[in-house]
């Protein structure tokens, strides 16, 4: 099984969805525009941005497979 499936299937697996990623992220960074101390700062760095960057990686994933089924790649 490649890379790209086995993280599909967690993905999957564990229910965790683009949506949610990217929310939560999105309300870490709005936490910290609000209020700019050093602990949501961190979570914006630490947290926050990897969601960020996870979900797009997520989302590069499910679209290789979908041209990969449909013949394109």
């Amino acid at each position: 099984m490649s890379i790209s499936k086995r993280i599909l299937f967690l993905v999957a697996h564990f229910r965790v969805s683009k949506r949610i990623l990217v929310l939560s992220a999105y309300v870490l960074c709005e936490w910290f525009l609000i209020v700019p101390d050093p602990l949501p700062m961190a979570l914006f760095v630490f947290v926050a941005q990897p969601f960020f960057a996870f979900a797009g990686f997520i989302y590069i994933l499910e679209v290789i497979e979908e041209l990969k089924q449909r013949g394109v790649l």
